[in-house]
């Protein structure tokens, strides 16, 4: 069965493995740099992270949001240049 739920910080590290996993320079679609610190850090700010989880606690997908206190960062910044 698959859950879903707000990520907490001890989430961070697994959805860091499932993002950089995904990323443009590994043939995924996702752009931009996600260390365990960068997730760490957006959750300690209060951005809701959604997670789905499946059997045991497995991480299966995150959802992030673009909140406009977020855009410095270093992916929005290069995109705005573009």
């Amino acid at each position: 069965m698959i859950e879903t739920r707000l990520a907490t910080s001890s989430d961070a590290e697994a959805i860091s493995a499932l993002l950089t996993a995904n990323a443009g320079d590994r043939g995924g679609m996702l752009l931009g740099q996600w260390p365990r610190e960068v997730i760490e850090t957006r959750i300690a700010c209060g951005q809701s992270i959604v997670i789905a989880t499946g059997d045991e606690g497995r991480l299966l997908g995150a959802l992030l949001t673009s909140e406009k206190g977020f855009g410095e960062a270093p992916p929005v910044q290069a995109m705005l240049k573009a």
